[in-house]
């Protein structure tokens, strides 16, 4: 469940802040980050090659689309950086992009290279297995509604309670609900659809032959991938914040209808297609963009890693090998990376957070000319 099963099946080398962060560093150290990050991809694609879990894992790379001049120069920016981290990002348009994938909503895009597509359930159901392979025991339906940290950790489940030596929470967007970070966390609710399977037809009209994981440019962004059994799954163009904090209950008929509209305007020939299936789920945002993965500040062994900003599917792969060498008491050759220690900035108490998370969307998406 959460954003383990439901998220959009996009497995990014990145996270949101990384190319702000890369602009203010030198090119080499950058690059040291990005490596970093890519071992989460080598951890799925071992869990794929030695382990068997099939999650429809393809590396094809992905490319950023972009339609005002606007989110140009920003892929521009973008390609500027990557290159000099030595990563062969590149711009393309024209009859290249076509070649890629036909649509007229968009005239230029960033290629690159790293970007993979995946079945997150699959992902998650076999990741669960490996687990249990090695003497690992899941409880499933054993709902926290209480943790007192200490010496050893009281939690508390609706049907009992137990006192562990050392505690994780990779509970992303769901942390607030147990009154931790509940002021520096923003959880953050988006929704995904899946066409029925495509026509031979169809895939031939769209032209989308390399199977490229696709996403715009815009601030409230939409991200496209196809499926192995031939179906488009299409997240995004809203990120719903429910007051409290509360998470998503799967279900906002606007946002999905404003999902499958945003679908046809981006492929035409799909006019008319049918949607089989709609879910949703929440991510948790940080204000930095930025995730934190450590120890709880008052309490050394409590340990989190969370605040993934929609990129969660390969950096939470890096944030577990972090956090077992962690449990270990061992700092690890990652534990240098900005994204570990620390606590996320403050984000402001209720009803202030509301008010601002609204204000700021609407902010920015008029900023970025897009309202």
């Amino acid at each position: 469940y959460g954003a383990s099963g439901r998220n959009g099946g996009f497995a990014d080398v990145t996270y949101m802040g990384f190319l702000e962060f890369a602009a203010s560093q030198p090119p080499e150290i950058a690059r040291r980050v990005y490596d970093a990050i890519g071992t989460g991809m080598a951890a799925i694609q071992r869990l794929v090659s030695e382990d068997g879990v099939d999650c429809e894992l393809e590396r094809n790379g992905g490319l950023r689309l972009a339609s005002t001049d606007a989110q140009v120069e920003g892929l521009e920016r973008a390609e500027k950086l990557l290159r000099k981290m030595e990563i062969p990002a590149r711009l393309v348009d024209g009859a290249e992009l076509r070649s890629l994938v036909r649509t007229e909503r968009f005239h230029s895009a960033l290629l690159v290279p790293d970007t993979g597509i995946l079945h997150p359930g699959k992902l998650a159901r076999g990741m669960a297995r490996v687990a249990e392979s090695l003497g690992v025991q899941i409880h499933e339906a054993s709902r926290v509604v209480r943790i007192e940290p200490g010496t050893k950790v009281r939690i508390t489940t609706e049907l009992g309670r137990l006192d562990a030596a050392q505690l994780v929470l990779a509970t992303n967007g769901y942390t607030p609900q147990l009154g931790i970070y509940r002021n520096r966390l923003i959880p953050l609710c988006n929704y995904v659809v899946a066409t029925e399977p495509l026509s031979r037809a169809q895939w031939d009209a769209l032209g989308w032959s390399h199977r490229h994981a696709l996403s715009d440019a815009r601030v409230l962004f939409m991200y496209l991938r196809p499926t192995a059994d031939g179906r488009i799954v299409a997240g995004g163009e809203t990120a719903s914040y429910y007051t409290g904090g509360l998470p998503s209950s799967g279900n906002n008929a606007p946002a999905i209808a404003k999902l499958e509209r945003s679908l046809v305007e981006t492929f035409p020939a799909l006019e008319g297609v049918r949607f089989a299936h709609t879910w949703g789920g929440t991510m948790a945002f940080t204000r930095d963009y930025t995730p934190r993965i450590g120890p709880l500040r008052d309490a050394p062994n409590c340990f989190a890693g969370l605040g993934y900003c929609g990129e969660g599917v390969v950096m939470s792969q890096v944030g577990g090998r972090i956090l077992a060498a962690m449990l270990d008491g061992e700092g690890g050759e990652l534990a240098a990376l900005p994204f570990v220690g620390g606590r996320p900035p403050w984000v402001g108490p209720e009803p202030f957070r509301t008010l601002g998370v609204k204000a700021m969307e609407r902010a920015l998406v008029t900023l970025a000319g897009e309202g």
